[in-house]
């Protein structure tokens, strides 16, 4: 039989081949990507691999399932490129991975390794190495390597007397390895980092302002707060058929019994929530292309969204570069700073649990922002004035068991802000308490979707793609007072104008008769505010949505 190397060997014959192979992938969940048909590596012997002559490899890919016998060294020397290993399923008992300065995922688990050399400095985004050999000591270094430590922070952190799964913990609620220490100084123990985020988040108190008696009654505080897990579960997420996520945000004991639960794909559990104050009895979700097949419901461990984009993109020259950015469904919450993505053109990171919207380094680089199915606290939409190069704005909510349990984006007020954003064509509000401004939007609008928002009725009309309406269409329908509406805006603006004016003469010289003109002008304007307001509650069509309020 012929062996894996001789294949490749045959495929490449030329070193200036081998040069140019940047993946070799045997045996991935999709087909269409591998190097060669599963026929065809069945037929191959696994064996002695070297693939030192391949520089430029970027992706590795050998699961030992797949070859007629598994390999038993692999060769990694100057794959100074290589970010993707999986080389699971083998019979492995070294692996060698200094070279690979760039790798970010490892996957070799169910092999016999006894040694693995991992470069100095690596910190890995994804890993497993279950399954193997190593000694206990080597076992639980490695753990610490495969969750993206470094050897130094590993030392750093041994020193606290965290475990592992703490520290994971408190990198999940945000905390720095300093911002650990502070908060064990204060008292708190390294298996109680659930309590300092309720005390950071809910109590807005740091490590240097908490005493023991403090701290005493803290404690006590959250403790009472704790509610039944069944009748939070009750009352928050009733409905067994239809939720297909459950996100637990409070303090809970005794059993959440989800059991009953029929599509049901995650539990999310906050930072802020102690999990072994209650037990989970996980529910289910199918598939119903894979002849619905039943899968146990997941459970999630939510992650500050700072503490994720600074494992993923510690690089801060990296960061600058980036254009395109998106990390929706990841089960992030709290804040997020995007100060160093200068660049950044799109950006989506929809159904998570962000309470404040980001900080942006560049609001006029940006054309897609997708922000919908959050946890976004109280806001009009001033905040996105600067975004003037918007396409796209999703800032809605589509989950109803979310909104029932208080998990949404809460945008009220107005439209009026977004006026400035001339190059805007496609906008989602739906399921947010926006009443008002429809007359304010730029006409490059094209579809805007709505859905159980005050506005929804004067758009009744005038039905668009899918759910949403035809903005093109209700502003023809409404031209002539939108333009009216307009026109009063120009005319304020030139009195506020001549007003500030006037109050700038005044300052160094005596009245004049230009006051008098001021006063006429605004008596006229005012005259023209009631006719045109009047025409507007007559309109069924824009009613209060367009309502003028008085200077």
């Amino acid at each position: 039989m012929v062996t894996l190397q001789e294949y490749l060997d045959r495929q490449y014959p030329t070193q200036s081949d081998k040069e140019q192979v940047t993946e070799i992938i045997i045996g991935s969940w999709n087909s269409d990507c591998d190097t060669l048909s599963r026929e065809q590596s069945e037929q191959l012997v696994g064996a002695k691999l070297n693939l030192i002559s391949y520089p430029k490899l970027k992706k590795l890919r050998i699961n030992g399932e797949y070859l007629a016998t598994k390999l038993t060294e692999l060769n990694l020397v100057y794959c100074f490129r290589l970010a993707e290993l999986d080389v699971a399923n083998n019979h492995l008992t070294t692996l060698d991975l200094r070279d690979c300065v760039q790798l970010q995922k490892l996957n070799c688990t169910f092999n016999s390794l006894i040694t693995l050399y991992l470069p100095r400095q690596i910190k890995l985004e994804e890993s497993n190495i279950e399954n193997n050999n190593f000694s206990d000591s080597e076992q639980a270094f490695l753990q610490w390597i495969s969750r993206g430590f470094s050897s130094q922070e590993v030392t750093k952190w041994n020193n606290t007397s965290c475990q592992l799964s703490e520290v994971v913990q408190w990198q999940r609620a945000g905390f720095t390895l300093e911002q650990t220490k502070q908060w064990l100084e204060a008292g708190l123990t390294p298996s109680e980092s659930y309590l300092a985020t309720w005390i950071r988040d809910n109590k807005q108190l740091t490590p240097q302002q908490i005493d023991n008696d403090i701290l005493f009654q803290l404690q006590s505080e959250y403790d009472d707060s704790a509610v039944s897990a069944s009748e939070w579960l009750e009352q928050y997420y009733p409905d067994q058929e239809r939720t297909w996520s459950i996100y637990t945000n409070q303090p809970l004991e005794r059993v959440l019994d989800c059991s009953k639960y029929s599509k049901l794909w995650g539990i999310y559990i906050s930072s802020l929530v102690d999990s072994n104050r209650f037990e989970i009895k996980r529910g289910s979700y199918e598939y119903e292309e894979y002849n619905q097949e039943k899968h146990e419901t997941k459970v999630i461990f939510c992650c500050s969204t700072q503490t994720y984009l600074d494992k993923k993109y510690p690089n801060q020259s990296a960061r600058s570069e980036i254009k395109e950015l998106d990390i929706s469904c990841r089960g992030l919450e709290g804040i997020i700073n995007l100060s160093d993505f200068v660049e950044l053109e799109c950006l989506s990171f929809f159904n998570n649990y962000l309470t404040q919207l980001p900080v942006l380094a560049n609001p006029l680089a940006l054309i897609h922002l997708d922000i919908s199915n959050n946890n976004l606290s109280i806001s009009d939409c001033t905040v996105f004035s600067q975004m003037k190069n918007l396409r796209e704005l999703h800032i809605g909510n589509h989950d109803q068991t979310r909104i029932h349990a208080g998990i949404y984006n809460r945008f009220s007020g107005s439209l009026a802000p977004l006026q400035t954003l001339t190059k805007l064509e496609y906008l989602n509000i739906d399921n947010t308490n926006l009443d008002s401004g429809l007359e304010y939007l730029p006409k490059s609008i094209t579809t805007i979707y709505c859905t159980n928002t005050p506005l929804e009725p004067y758009l009744k009309d005038f039905k668009g793609l899918g759910n949403g309406y035809d903005y093109s269409d209700w502003r023809k329908a409404n031209l002539t007072l939108i333009e009216s509406i307009q026109e009063y805006n120009e005319l304020l603006a030139a009195v506020d104008a001549f007003d500030s004016y006037l109050a700038l003469i005044n300052a160094t010289a005596k009245k004049t008769k230009l006051e008098q003109v001021l006063q006429v002008l605004s008596f006229y304007l005012e005259e023209e505010r009631k006719y045109l307001q009047k025409e507007l509650y007559q309109s069924q069509k824009l009613n209060q949505a367009v309502e003028i309020s008085p200077k």
